[in-house]
């Protein structure tokens, strides 16, 4: 689609960033952004099935905290030349990542949920300042 478009943005739903490495899941956005000269949005959510963890093998304690972080290690992989994070869920040593975006600081970031700390999480990491908005709460 990237190739066949010119002005729609290019992205997912809300997908649950939980079951993904945030240095993949990265990469994954910031070669869509590439390819769509810049038109790649990102759509985040936590989940909220046990059985989808489990099945995963991702610990559905803490999964809050685990999601702010992987917001947090997400935006310093596309803002930074040299990324390093250490976190206490997620750790990234001093590293160049790429490809790097076109859009800058960051990809606007779609948060979706439905509980009121997703309201705090979009405080955080989906404010107008870095281009980043909210998709749905349902």
């Amino acid at each position: 689609m990237a190739g066949k478009t010119e002005k729609i943005a290019l992205g997912t739903s809300v997908i649950d960033m939980l079951f993904h490495n945030p240095v993949i899941l990265a990469k994954r956005f910031a070669t869509l952004d590439q390819l769509s000269e810049g038109r790649s949005i990102c759509g985040l959510g936590i989940g909220w099935s046990k059985d989808e963890y489990q099945a995963s093998n991702v610990p559905f304690k803490d999964r809050g905290r685990r999601a702010d972080e992987f917001a947090q290690a997400l935006k310093k992989i596309w803002e930074d030349d040299i990324v390093e994070f250490h976190g206490q869920f997620y750790s990234i040593p001093s590293s160049k990542t790429g490809p790097k975006l076109v859009q800058k600081p960051s990809i606007p970031i779609y948060l979706g949920g439905y509980i009121p700390n997703t309201f705090v999480r979009i405080a955080r990491y989906a404010d107008a300042q870095t281009g980043s908005q909210v998709l749905s709460i349902f």
